[in-house]
């Protein structure tokens, strides 16, 4: 859990969470599974499913989708307006697992990413996620979205310290009861608060873009191959009658990060 409460106001609170349902998914990709079967479409190539001990160098770690070198994109566009509308009254989770198989040097511009945006018009307006690359000092670097730093991040990215090639566990966290529109979007490294997620803004962009979610390799170089053990965009159902009633906003985000660990 990542807040820290009284044990009585937590203890109070429980009651009402734990007769709330569990998230809905909007679409995740899980393990092995061909990403076609799952609802996602080729953007660009395809990729093939991985195996520990299949023998391939360096040998993958667990079950996952391995996007290969070069353009290789899955997408789910088109998300229904109403399901995006419902996704910011209620909050919202993007999720992704995925290891790096190569360190692909100092790329801003996207070779392996995910991100998720929820299109003109709706939401928010803005695009979420990361590019990923390994540094010349064998550590994860981290850049916003596909096209801009975030925030002070230095020489155009954010030094994990930890290890490129390892995998590593994403998250990002919509939170609607929070007042600061600044502070509403968080980011987390392996369950470890990194920072708040300004996201980069469509109209400044110039993106035109419906409701969608995206993951793989984006680099025409040849270079991105990945394992990816999830992909998840996924939203929090409808809150108990008491959350309604007295307890408000606390209840509200309570309930959200019960539910995502």
């Amino acid at each position: 859990m990542r807040i820290g409460l009284k044990a009585s106001t937590a203890a109070l609170l429980l009651v009402g969470v734990c007769a709330t349902a569990h998230a809905t998914m909007i679409i995740e990709h899980v393990g092995t599974t061909y990403p076609a079967t799952e609802s996602w479409n080729y953007v660009y190539g395809g990729g093939s499913a991985v195996e520990p001990g299949d023998g391939s160098v360096p040998p993958a770690l667990e079950p996952a989708w391995r996007t290969a070198g070069g353009v290789c994109m899955w997408g789910y566009h088109g998300i229904p307006t109403s399901v995006v509308d419902e996704a910011y009254a209620l909050g919202w989770t993007l999720e992704a697992r995925v290891r790096l198989r190569e360190p692909l040097g100092l790329v801003p511009n996207s070779a392996v990413f995910f991100t998720w945006t929820s299109g003109l018009g709706h939401g928010d307006e803005r695009i979420y996620g990361l590019s990923l690359w390994g540094g010349d000092d064998g550590h994860l670097w981290l850049g916003r979205s596909w096209v801009e730093v975030w925030g002070d991040w230095p020489n155009g990215g954010y030094d994990t310290g930890k290890p490129w090639d390892d995998l590593h566990d994403y998250e990002f966290t919509y939170d609607p009861a929070v007042s600061d529109p600044a502070e509403r979007v968080s980011f987390y490294m392996d369950g470890d608060f990194v920072s708040y997620a300004a996201g980069d803004s469509l109209v400044e962009l110039g993106w035109y873009y419906d409701g969608r979610v995206d993951w793989g390799a984006g680099d025409s170089g040849g270079t991105g191959v990945a394992d990816w053990s999830l992909v998840r965009l996924s939203m929090a159902p409808g809150l108990p009658a008491f959350a309604l009633i007295g307890v408000g906003p606390l209840a509200a985000g309570l309930a959200r990060r019960l539910r995502r660990r």
